[in-house]
């Protein structure tokens, strides 16, 4: 479905914001309210969303010390509006109806042509800017890179209308996948979120353990022997002595006889 708004978009005078405001948070987030009043009656859940962008800015911006009495008035008024359109509202799917208004509104932003294609790309960026409030306030650097390219070419288109001259072309950069948080190949954007500070006093790293020695190699063994049986040698049996002279039967018999006689 087509974001419903006119093909001619709002007048130019819509954006910037008004400079009667002396305030510069008025004149960064007032369009904001100003896409919300627009989209009311039509798309209350985009509407709210985008009043709720307004606060969270504001609020981030008074945390750091730099609202002002104008801001601040806004920042209320804008509040109490917020919590009283939620009552009335079915925001299950509240981040994805509003993730794809922005897609859709873009797309059909950077295909238009005529005086009117700036607007409507102005106010693209502002609705790609309306989803970092899903984003812990902060865009990803892909979808930042986008709506910062709104931003820069609406400005440029417009200057070139009332130049009377045609805007140059320019190649209009692709959103990266729905629901995703990173899109490679992005540049990051102009102004990046400062680091943390850290604290005054940081002990030392303890140095890791070094790592236990590797086991020592076993010491090489002497080559086993192979022990042979022993079978003891028995020596032959020992024949009894034999006199050293034996006469022969007979003559032994004649020398007793002789004996005899």
């Amino acid at each position: 479905k087509r974001p419903p708004l006119d093909s001619e978009g709002p007048s130019h005078h819509k954006h910037p914001p008004s400079p009667a405001s002396q305030s510069p948070l008025v004149k960064r987030y007032k369009p904001f309210i100003q896409r919300a009043n627009e989209l009311e009656a039509e798309q209350p859940v985009i509407a709210h969303y985008c009043r709720v962008h307004a606060v969270e800015q504001l609020i981030y911006a008074k945390r750091r010390g730099e609202t002002d009495p104008e801001s601040y008035a806004l920042l209320l008024q804008t509040l109490e509006q917020a919590e009283q359109t939620k009552k009335t509202l079915n925001l299950t799917l509240g981040k994805e109806d509003m993730e794809e208004f922005a897609y859709m509104f873009y797309e059909d932003a950077i295909s238009g042509q005529g005086r009117a294609s700036d607007t409507q790309l102005y106010m693209a960026g502002n609705f790609i800017e309306v989803l970092a409030q899903f984003h812990n306030g902060q865009l990803p650097p892909a979808l930042q890179y986008v709506a910062d390219y709104c931003t820069r070419r609406a400005y440029e288109m417009r200057e070139c209308y009332r130049a009377g001259k045609a805007p140059p072309p320019s190649a209009a950069p692709k959103l990266p996948p729905k629901g995703s948080i990173q899109a490679a190949g992005y540049p990051a954007p102009a102004a990046a979120a400062a680091a943390p500070p850290q604290p005054a006093y940081q002990p030392s790293p303890v140095a890791p353990a070094p790592p236990a020695p590797a086991p020592a190699p076993p010491a090489p063994q002497p080559p086993q022997v192979q022990q042979q049986q022993y079978i003891p040698v028995m020596p032959p049996p020992i024949a009894a002595p034999q006199p050293y002279y034996m006469p022969p039967p007979a003559a032994a018999a004649a020398a007793a006889a002789a004996a005899a006689a």
